[in-house]
């Protein structure tokens, strides 16, 4: 996973939703994590990508966002501060370590937030909920990785949820294989960088020079 990507180019590797949002940070396990989401305007720029809403409702927000600068600045901060609330509550179930109070309230203030915008209506199928196509919403892409981290959270979905092997990358992705053995993000980057270190250790040791035994005395 290559801190030269950006949001335009940044795969999905995820599975979810809402790891897909955890995994707009570069190394994220590691001390030099490199941040992609580093703007409101990035965040439509994911949210785009990830189609979670209209292409219409998209333009009109970051047309609002622009004329309401710290408000979209404000939500923008509310995105990084609840994707990283995610990642930690991944990570402790991962860990099998105990959660934050902290994370744990952040999410809910987030998850009641988002419930509260939503209606039902009427469709097709007689019945569905939905949120508002609110231009001014600026928050409403949050709405959706929200419900996407609870619903994962608490479904059976949870076991399956994986952190890449490769050393400091921390992505996360939720593991479809059929005996659960997926190691990697993706076998192409981190997997493939992991060859390259054992084939040079291999190559180091054969290379190594040998002892020369003493000659008898």
């Amino acid at each position: 996973m290559s801190e030269r990507r950006r949001i335009e180019n940044l795969d999905f590797r995820g599975g979810l939703l809402c790891l897909d949002f955890v995994n707009t940070v570069g190394w994220h396990a590691s001390t030099h994590p490199v941040e992609w989401l580093d703007s409101y305007a990035t965040l439509i720029g994911w949210s785009q990508r990830a189609k979670i809403l209209p292409d219409q409702q998209l333009v009109a927000l970051l047309a609002y966002a622009q004329v309401n600068v710290d408000a979209a600045l404000h939500v923008y901060r509310r995105a990084i501060q609840l994707r990283e609330g995610i990642y930690r509550l991944f990570l402790s179930a991962l860990h099998a370590s105990p959660n934050s109070d902290n994370d744990l309230a952040l999410l809910n203030r987030e998850h009641i937030a988002a419930v509260e915008r939503l209606r039902l209506v009427t469709t097709e199928r007689r019945f569905a909920l939905r949120w508002p196509e609110d231009s001014h919403a600026l928050e409403s892409p949050l709405w959706r990785v929200t419900r996407s981290a609870v619903d994962v959270l608490t479904s059976a979905a949870l076991e399956r949820v994986r952190m890449c092997a490769g050393p400091d990358c921390g992505w996360l992705f939720y593991d479809q294989s059929k005996n659960r053995s997926r190691k990697w993000c993706d076998s192409r980057d981190c997997g493939n960088r992991d060859r390259v270190r054992r084939h040079y250790r291999r190559s180091a040791t054969v290379r190594a020079p040998q002892s020369v035994p003493k000659p008898p005395l």
